[in-house]
């Protein structure tokens, strides 16, 4: 399954709002692995491939995972302009 979202953590994805994502993906039921518009990859529960993806607020990505639960808590967390 896929989503495609824009990013709306006002931060990007840098070392807070990473551990933040990567804390709720780790507890998941599924992998996420989130692909930018440039191809990079990066799974929603490493923080270094958060961190090093470098996904600012406002960029196009897309959530990919065997479970529709586990896209919808990654889509909330990086709708979420708190982040």
């Amino acid at each position: 399954m896929e989503r495609h979202i824009t990013v709306k953590a006002e931060d990007g994805l840098h070392a807070r709002p990473a551990a933040v994502l990567a804390k709720i993906a780790v507890g998941l039921d599924e992998q996420v692995t989130i692909v930018t518009e440039e191809g990079k990859t990066a799974s929603a529960s490493s923080i270094l491939e958060l961190m090093t993806s470098d996904i600012k607020c406002g960029d196009a990505v897309t959530l990919i995972s065997g479970s529709d639960t586990a896209l919808s808590a990654v889509e909330a967390a990086l709708s979420n302009p708190e982040l």
